[in-house]
């Protein structure tokens, strides 16, 4: 069986390596319960203002090498459609939940 937690924090180094890319202070996180379910995964990508949040968030290719990283890392290819990326900023953390990301998450 796949090392699913390894295969997880490749799939969020290397996604947050490529928002990198295009925003250079874009950082991130994941989680959920794969143990249950690999689909049950969200990476979550961070960006500090709303304008460069939105510029990862509208790009279609972005989207296209998360489903790619997800393959490249060998994630379980049924898992792969129902996998979660979310774009948010903490401008909108800040002034939309007090600058708490668990509230902002749930």
């Amino acid at each position: 069986m796949a090392d699913l937690d390894g295969i997880r924090r490749r799939v969020e180094r290397a996604m947050i390596a490529h928002a990198r890319t295009i925003v250079p202070k874009a950082d991130g996180f994941s989680f959920g319960a794969i143990d249950i379910d690999p689909k049950h995964l969200a990476v979550w990508i961070t960006t500090p203002t709303d304008r460069e949040r939105d510029r990862l968030a509208r790009d279609p290719a972005v989207a296209a090498r998360f489903r790619e990283i997800l393959a490249e890392e060998g994630y379980p290819p049924a898992a792969i459609p129902d996998v979660g990326l979310a774009f948010e900023s903490q401008e909108t953390v800040d002034r939309v939940f007090g600058g708490n990301w668990w509230h902002a998450v749930k």
